[in-house]
C-alpha cells in the first residue's frame, strides 16, 4: 500500500471517529435540555462542549505520540511452578513483542531503540523472547534497523558454564510478518518476502522458532522452549503446528502420558487465542504472547481489545498453566499509545 494513501486513510478515519464523538455529545445535549433552555443558549452549549472536545481529543492524541510512545514501562512478573527445575529457579526472561519496526523513523527514533536495548541489558536477562511482528507490511521495513536489531542479542551476557545453554534472543514470526498484507504481492513474491525476513532476523543474530523446540540447559536440569508460526484468524492463513513443534527429530511427540514427569515447557505463540484453542490441553506451562496492543488504548485496566481478546495484557492463569499477553513495542494504525506505553517484561521464573 502506498505509505502517502496509508496514512491519508488513518487521517479520514481519525477524523470522521472525533466528529461521530462530537455529533454524539451534541445530540445528548440537545435531548437533555431541548426543554429547559432556549435555542441560543443550547448553540452556545453545542460550541463550548465541541471546542473542549476537540481540544481534549488533539491533546490526549498529541500525548500518545510524543510521550507515552517512547516511555517504556518495565513490568516484572514471578511466575511459579513446582515443575520448574532447581537450577532454573530465578531464571529471567524478558519478553518483548510486536516491534512493528516501521512505526519509528531511522535516524530520528534510534536513541528510542538505544534506550530500549540498555534498559533490556539492565534486566540482566538468561533469555530474550520476541513474540512476533518485527515488520507491519514487508521485510523492507526492517531492512534500515538491522545493526540496531542486531544489538539486542549481542548485548546479552555471553558467559555460560561448561554444559549450559549461552544466553540468546529466542523469536517467532507474528501476522504482519508473512506479508499477507500488501495486497499487490503475489503468492510467489509473499514467499521470498517471508525468506528475507527470515534472512534479517538470523544476520540480527535472533534465533527463529518457527514450529519447532529447543532444549536449555543450566547447571544440570534442563526446560524446554517451543515456537509456533502465526495461529491465523480468517481470513488469514494459519501457519503454526503445535504438534510439529512438539516432535523429536525422530518424529516422536515430547509429550508424556504423565504430566509429573514432563519437562518445563515454555511456547512462543503470537496469538493469544491459541492458549485456549490448543495449548492447555497440551500442557504447556507457560505461554508467551503479544498481538493485542491492548489497541493501543487503556484506561486503568479497562480497554477496548477486551471485548474481542478475553486474555489480553498482563499473566493469566488456568490451574498450574500460565499465559502472559505482551502489549507490545511499536504501532499499527496510528502512531499512538494511549495509556499503553511500550512494554518490557521481566518473567522470573520461581519454583
Amino acid at each position: 500500500m502506498n505509505r502517502l494513501f496509508f496514512w491519508i486513510m488513518i487521517l479520514i478515519f481519525t477524523l470522521v471517529l472525533v466528529a461521530a464523538v462530537v455529533a454524539l455529545i451534541d445530540l445528548l445535549l440537545w435531548l437533555a435540555f431541548r426543554k429547559v433552555a432556549d435555542p441560543q443558549a443550547i448553540h452556545r452549549l453545542w460550541w463550548a462542549v465541541d471546542i473542549a472536545l476537540v481540544l481534549a481529543i488533539a491533546g490526549v492524541m498529541a500525548y500518545g505520540h510524543w510521550v507515552t510512545r517512547f516511555e517504556i514501562d518495565v513490568n516484572r512478573v514471578e511466575v511459579k511452578n513446582s515443575k520448574v527445575p532447581a537450577a532454573f529457579d530465578g531464571f529471567r526472561i524478558v519478553h518483548i513483542s510486536d516491534f512493528h519496526i516501521d512505526s519509528f523513523d531511522k535516524g530520528d527514533d534510534d536513541a528510542f531503540m538505544d534506550r530500549l536495548n540498555d534498559t533490556i541489558a539492565s534486566l540482566h536477562p538468561d533469555m530474550i523472547c520476541f513474540t512476533g511482528d518485527l515488520v507491519t507490511m514487508e521485510s523492507a521495513q526492517a531492512e534500515p534497523w538491522v545493526e540496531k536489531l542486531k544489538a539486542f542479542a549481542t548485548r546479552l551476557e555471553q558467559s555460560a558454564a561448561p554444559g549450559d545453554t549461552p544466553p540468546a534472543l529466542y523469536a517467532i514470526m507474528g501476522n504482519h510478518d508473512y506479508a499477507d498484507y500488501p495486497r499487490e504481492f503475489t503468492p510467489r513474491q509473499r514467499i521470498e518476502d517471508r525468506e528475507k525476513l527470515h534472512h534479517i532476523i538470523y544476520n540480527a543474530g535472533w534465533k527463529l522458532l518457527d514450529n519447532c523446540h529447543v532444549t536449555i540447559h543450566r547447571g544440570g536440569d534442563s526446560i524446554l522452549l517451543a515456537g509456533v508460526g502465526n495461529i491465523g484468524e480468517p481470513p488469514f492463513t494459519s501457519y503454526g503446528n503445535l504438534k510439529r513443534a512438539l516432535r523429536t527429530p525422530a518424529g516422536d511427540s515430547i509429550l508424556t502420558d504423565d504430566p509429573d514427569a514432563e519437562t518445563y515447557k515454555v511456547l512462543l505463540s503470537h496469538n493469544p487465542r491459541h492458549w485456549r484453542q490448543e495449548v492447555l490441553e497440551n500442557g504447556i506451562d507457560l505461554m508467551l504472547a503479544g498481538h493485542t496492543h491492548a489497541m493501543q488504548v487503556r484506561v486503568g485496566t479497562w480497554s477496548p481489545v477486551q471485548y474481542r481478546y478475553p486474555e489480553w495484557g498482563g499473566l493469566y492463569s488456568e490451574g498450574a498453566q500460565q499465559l502472559y499477553v505482551n502489549t507490545g513495542i511499536g504501532c499499527t494504525g496510528w502512531r499512538v499509545r494511549i495509556g499503553v506505553p511500550p512494554e518490557v517484561t521481566l518473567i522470573t521464573l520461581k519454583r
